[in-house]
């Protein structure tokens, strides 16, 4: 195994243990990839993983935004995320729709991205977050 992927492990053994995963990182991972080519960082003194978009949004100041933010999600922050669209069904059976739904809910309400701004992500960058979302247990549990 090179560095860089032992790197990559370590960084997802980090993130798990900061969002209460109790699981063995491996290459497979939603997360390694993003790890591995450093789109996904974690910051351990605030304990919050940084994605950096592959498709910045530009803002009406004409700021790009480049990087979201995110934190483990509090008991309120889920009930916004998955109302309407879990209910009690398990991880099967909530399908891409759902999991773009609650993957926008998601940079809203703890990324803190506004909604007329998330609007514009692109389909690679909800894809990208929507595994890495799925993988840390934001849409079920």
């Amino acid at each position: 195994m090179s560095e860089k992927d032992t790197a990559a492990l370590k960084t997802i053994g980090a993130i798990y243990d900061a969002f209460g995963l109790d699981a063995e990182p491996a290459k497979d991972s939603a997360l390694f990839d993003l790890v591995a080519e450093g789109l996904l960082t974690f910051d351990d003194a605030s304990q919050t993983i940084e994605y950096t978009l592959k498709c910045p949004v530009e803002l009406k100041n004409g700021d790009l935004l480049k990087v979201v933010k995110l934190s483990e999600a509090t008991g309120g922050d889920l009930e916004f995320i998955r109302k309407g669209v879990v209910a009690d069904r398990s991880l099967d059976e909530i399908n891409i729709g759902d999991q773009t739904v609650m993957t926008l809910r998601t940079l809203v309400k703890i990324a803190g991205v506004p909604t007329n701004v998330v609007d514009r992500f692109k389909r690679r960058d909800i894809g990208a977050l929507s595994g890495v979302l799925t993988e840390l247990g934001f849409f079920y549990g």
